[in-house]
């Protein structure tokens, strides 16, 4: 497979998360090593301080927030989004960007601040390009604070590297703030309507205030300090006004109803082995009782595995949801289904039949003895399956109390999650178990 059409490089997010993933991994570990003096920066253009907080804000953070810009600025303007070869040359920029901090020290000025600010004003570009050249078509108008922050973090970072490094670290934290006020805005609202089918609440005004702040707190380092203060003390009330007002009211029956489409709810499932042995005369039931000291019987042992599946169907008409109050609901449960299905038949052993066994030795029997034929194993793998399936009706009456348990804990913790306090649970009278064996088939 060409490599520009690698799905790997065919949105945004794939080769990012995947170089987050592995910075996530290797960046802690460097810095402990370097904390705890057993390695050093010799070879890096700057203070073992300022490489860790750069690598954690531009190369870790930037990798996650780079890879989410990517995707999602193509999805809010409609367009088919950076792609091939563009996603190759910023994830090269990354690679370079970490090979200069820890080696550049001794770099030409010029390729060091390339190495430097490669990947960071390459990408900045890129996002800006996809908002502004589309702006007509974007779904949502307040992506203007992008358009004004993205920039600002190549400030911020030149500040963190190579000026005061309390300002940079400062800007860079209220740049993520605010990029992640603006994104978790959009995907909580979208996430709670897909997922829930719950509607967030949202006030436009408060919305926009919360993000004001958050852009005015960029600028928070050359602020008078009581100002600054002032202005985060604001944006943390704002922000729990608005979870408060935009806390959604959950229609608890209409959720649960909403399971229906589910169909069945597994709330338990039993996995045994039993080893089941059969025997067989050549000559009957009276052969095996009166003769076996002229002939002995044959005998198969078998394993059989087999699993029980405990389930309730959402769709029948007995699943009954009672809403008594807000905080209370009662719910009434159909007569519980229980499938078993065997999941392996393993042949343990096989005793040919033995001519005078009180007499003649197993070597002569290797002659002489009645070996099986095809229908003498299939009648007996036919009543070892029999006996396996009794068997497996016993364990389903024995382990009722555990499946009735499992069942309430996995609806009251369903129910609680929409918000109920109190939920009664009634099942059907005498817990009633439908059981549907389907012993002919080994389940794959």
């Amino acid at each position: 497979m060409p490599l520009l059409t690698h799905p790997l490089w065919r949105v945004g997010f794939r080769p990012f998360f995947l170089l987050g993933m592995l910075a996530g991994a290797i960046l802690p570990v460097g810095w402990a090593l370097l904390f705890g003096g057993h390695a050093g920066l010799a070879a890096s253009p700057v203070e073992p301080l300022r490489w860790h907080a750069h690598e954690m804000f531009y190369g870790f953070g930037w990798a996650i927030l780079g890879g989410f810009l990517l995707t999602a600025t193509k999805n809010w303007v409609n367009v088919r989004g950076h792609h091939g070869g563009r996603l190759i040359f910023l994830s090269v920029a990354w690679l370079l960007e970490r090979t200069t901090l820890l080696l550049g020290a001794d770099w030409p000025v010029v390729l060091c601040l390339i190495g430097e600010q490669l990947f960071l004003g390459s990408i900045v570009a890129l996002l800006l390009w996809t908002l502004i050249r589309h702006r007509n078509q974007d779904s949502y108008r307040d992506n203007l604070f992008f358009i004004v922050l993205l920039p600002v973090f190549i400030v911020a970072k030149t500040l963190l590297l190579h000026g005061d490094f309390a300002a940079g670290t400062a800007m860079t934290l209220a740049l993520f703030r605010l990029a992640f006020l603006l994104m978790l805005e959009r995907t909580l609202t979208q996430f709670m309507r897909a997922a829930f089918q719950v509607e967030i609440r949202r006030d436009a005004r408060l919305d926009l205030a919360i993000k004001g702040l958050g852009l005015l707190l960029v600028a928070a380092p050359w602020l008078p300090g009581a100002l600054a203060a002032g202005l985060a003390l604001a944006l943390a009330a704002l922000l729990l006004i608005r979870s408060r007002k935009a806390e959604p009211k959950i229609d608890v029956r209409g959720g649960i109803e909403h399971m229906r489409s589910i169909g069945h709810l597994s709330v338990y499932r039993a996995f045994t082995r039993e080893i089941v042995t059969e025997t067989d005369h050549s000559w009957g039931d009276f052969g095996r009782k009166y003769l076996s000291w002229i002939l002995s019987s044959r005998k198969m042992a078998m394993i059989f595995e087999f699993e029980i599946d405990f389930r309730y169907d959402l769709r029948d008409p007995e699943f009954v949801i009672e809403s008594v109050d807000d905080e209370r609901v009662e719910i009434r449960m159909p007569a519980c289904r229980c499938e078993t299905r065997i999941r392996d038949i393993r042949f343990y052993d096989e005793q040919r039949s033995r001519l005078l066994p009180w007499l003649l030795p197993d070597l002569v029997n290797g002659f002489l003895g009645d070996d099986f034929r095809e229908d003498d194993r299939n009648r007996l793998v036919r009543a070892a399956r029999s006996h396996a399936e009794s068997r497996a009706m016993e364990l389903v009456r024995d382990i009722q109390p555990e499946v009735l348990a499992s069942a309430k804990a996995t609806l009251e913790s369903l129910a609680c999650g929409f918000g109920m306090r109190v939920v009664e649970i009634s099942f059907a009278e005498g817990n009633t178990f439908v059981v549907s064996p389907d012993m002919g088939k080994v389940a794959a």
